[in-house]
Formats: structure tokens, C-alpha cells, sequence
């Protein structure tokens, strides 16, 4: 059944759009939003978005990040990322764009530049926002693609200066990550929303991050083989778009807030679980295929293997991240992430032949 008057409604020529009073309350509320102060502050041509749209909801914290999309104010009329930073990731955000991206060849987003908070001491990064096909790690096309980027990534290490001040992604920083997750594991592991069954796999999977943790010395030895290079750090679909130009498909990659460098394991991560959104999954065989026309004395046995380490690391901080979740009234959501991801580590373990019997 219709709701009454709903016929007589549609006939009705609709005034709000075309009043002034809520064309100027949007704009003024339009000119009071931080991201959109920000972005005038940069002096580009068109200083006026015609909407600003919420950015994602973390799915591990459950909060809202700043992150806006602001429509119309890009080159040729596109959408601009405005993105909030803070930290020791923002601040490396921020010079991949400025430093390090100008002279390394792979496709990235425009960088429109930062502005400064001086009573926060947290900036604005202005982005173009990717438009493209969603990447999917089941479309061998996108492998391969995925692989090709990741090899010309790889063998542009940034200048010395850049990479003195870049964080450094070797083992330290993942060991850090498993004792990070272990730790807010246990902090939350009274939470009153998680079920009996929740909580046992809780502590299976802290027992698994200690026996990780009491190997971690053979990971370290498997790490060595490759060169260090500049690492995107969270290299999954997400973080990925499939671009179509004159000549042919491009990927192009953003989200640089994990970048590091140092040995580039985690950004060859490998998945067998097709549910899975640990990683981007490129094609061993084409990276190595790359790797080696530059530099021939790369093996194939030696580039498994790093991938099988950077397996490990992206589930250990996939984990660490799925585990802020446990915080929040609806901590079902992380565990069922963590039951991915710890399935992604066992068997990461396995094929390594870490595995405990």
C-alpha cells in the first residue's frame, strides 16, 4: 500500500533545491568543514566542492577515519582524496609522494600537496581520488599486473636521503607487530560480547604467535636474498585499482601509510584461501620473470621464499589490526578476520615447514 498523498507529493515542483536559503546554509557549512578549509588553503582553481562524502569505516577500530572525498575540485572536474595524517606512517605517506613517487616509474595517484595543522601538529594530504576496475586476486590479468608493478617498485630504490628516513621494514618491525596483536589480544580477551567459542580460538591463535615469536630467528635467515627496496606495505585489492590507457591495462597503487624500507617480502605475500583479503597475491613467476632481467642473479627458490616470509608478516599485522576490533560491543566481526588470517599463517607455516607437528 502506497503511504497517503504520495501521488499528490510526486506532482509537487520540489523548493528546496531551488531556494536560496538552503543553497546558502550548504555552503556554509560546506566552507566550515575542516577537509575543505584545508583544500582552500592550497590556492587551487576550484576551492568549492560540490559534495564532501565520508571516507570508510576502519574495520578493525569500528571509528571513523578522516577521510573525505571531496567531488568536483580535481583536475578536469575529478574527486580529491583529502586524507588526515598523523604519526610516523603519515609523515612517511607524505614524503613517498613529495620525495619518492616523482622519480620512481610506476603509476601512483596525483599528489595535490599537504597543509599543515599547527595547533595539532597533524596534516591534510590531498589525493586524487582512483577511479578504475576493482582488483581482484582471482583475474590472472590482475596477478600479472600486480607482479610487473612491484618488480619496477622494487629495483628504484628512493635516494639516501629518503630512505634514511623511511621506516625500516625488516623483521624487527613485524616482530613488533606480533607482540602488538598478542598484547591487545590479551587486554580484550574478557570482553563480554565474545562467545565461549571466540574466546578458544582467541587463545589458539595467541599460542601460535608464540610459537611464531620463539622461531623468529629462522625467519630472519629466510629474509636474506633480496635486495632492500622500497616497500609498499599493504599492498591488497583494496588498495589497488586497474586503469585502462592508450597502452593498455595499468595498475596503479595508493594507501602508502605502511611503506618502509627495507626487504620487500610482505608486498609478495601469497594466499590459499580464496575468502581471504590478506594480500594482492602477484604472480611469483612474472615478478621473478622481471626481477631477473635486471638483476640475473635473483633465484626462483629465493623469491619463494621471501614470499613465504611476507605471508607471515602480512597475517601477523592483519591480525594485530583486526585485533583493535576486540575493543568495540561487536568484537565478532575481528574474529571472524582473525580466523582468515590465522588460517593464512598456518599454512604459511606449513609450506615453509615451521610448523609444529
Amino acid at each position: 500500500m502506497k503511504p497517503p498523498g504520495e501521488s499528490a507529493m510526486r506532482g509537487a515542483a520540489p523548493s528546496w533545491l531551488g531556494g536560496a536559503g538552503l543553497v546558502e546554509e550548504r555552503r556554509a557549512r560546506l566552507l566550515e568543514h575542516p577537509a575543505v578549509r584545508a583544500w582552500r588553503e592550497l590556492g587551487r582553481e576550484r576551492l568549492e566542492p560540490v559534495r564532501v562524502l565520508a571516507g570508510r569505516k576502519h574495520p578493525a577500530s569500528m571509528q571513523l577515519w578522516p577521510l573525505y572525498r571531496l567531488e568536483g575540485v580535481g583536475d578536469g572536474g575529478r574527486s580529491v582524496i583529502a586524507k588526515w595524517c598523523t604519526g610516523e606512517g603519515g609523515r612517511a605517506e607524505r614524503m613517498i609522494y613529495e620525495e619518492v613517487l616523482p622519480a620512481v616509474p610506476v603509476e601512483a595517484p596525483r599528489y595535490y600537496g599537504s597543509v599543515d595543522d599547527a595547533r595539532s601538529g597533524g596534516f591534510w594530504l590531498f589525493l586524487e581520488y582512483v577511479e578504475g576496475e576493482k582488483y581482484s586476486r582471482l583475474v590472472p590479468l590482475h596477478r600479472a599486473l600486480a607482479a610487473r608493478w612491484l618488480a619496477l617498485l622494487h629495483a628504484s630504490p628512493p635516494g639516501a636521503a629518503a630512505r634514511a628516513r623511511l621506516p625500516d621494514g625488516g623483521p624487527p618491525r613485524h616482530l613488533a607487530n606480533l607482540r602488538g596483536a598478542r598484547d591487545r589480544i590479551l587486554g580484550h580477551r574478557a570482553n563480554l560480547a565474545l562467545s565461549a567459542d571466540e574466546v578458544g580460538f582467541l587463545e589458539l591463535l595467541v599460542a601460535r604467535l608464540d610459537e611464531l615469536e620463539a622461531i623468529w630467528g629462522r625467519l630472519e635467515e629466510a629474509c636474506i636474498g633480496l635486495p632492500p627496496a622500497l616497500v609498499h606495505g599493504d599492498f591488497k585489492g583494496s588498495n589497488l585499482r586497474i586503469r585502462n590507457g592508450r597502452d593498455g591495462p595499468t595498475l596503479v597503487a595508493f594507501d602508502w601509510g605502511e611503506s618502509a624500507f627495507g626487504v620487500p617480502a610482505v608486498d609478495l605475500a601469497q594466499s590459499a584461501l580464496p575468502e581471504s583479503a590478506l594480500c594482492a597475491i602477484p604472480d611469483l613467476e612474472i615478478y621473478e620473470s622481471a626481477v631477473r632481467s635486471r638483476n640475473p642473479q635473483v633465484e626462483r627458490r629465493t623469491i619463494q621464499r621471501v614470499a613465504q616470509c611476507g605471508t607471515i608478516f602480512r597475517a601477523v599485522a592483519a591480525v594485530r589490526w583486526a585485533a583493535y576490533g576486540l575493543e568495540t560491543e561487536w568484537p565478532a566481526l575481528s574474529v571472524q578476520s582473525m580466523r582468515f588470517f590465522d588460517a593464512d599463517l598456518s599454512y604459511a607455516l606449513q609450506a615453509a615447514g615451521w610448523a609444529r607437528p
